[in-house]
């Protein structure tokens, strides 16, 4: 299934979800792990964020950096 699944994500001119999935398998990650997810910090977890991938009050928080 995964063979199939990045043949197809080549073909429609995504390989970056070719390697996420590829890294997903290989690894034993999960997608979160692998991709990361937008989260919103508690007030005081904010001052820690420094030079974070921001979006008003949401950060990208975990993936593969």
């Amino acid at each position: 299934m995964i063979v199939a699944l990045r043949a197809a994500a080549h073909e429609v001119g995504r390989p970056s979800i070719a390697l996420a999935v590829t890294l997903q398998f290989d690894l034993g990650l999960r997608q979160k792990d692998v991709i990361g997810e937008w989260d919103r910090p508690e007030a005081k977890a904010r001052a820690r964020i420094g030079g974070a991938i921001t979006d008003g009050a949401w950060f990208w928080d975990w993936g593969l950096v």
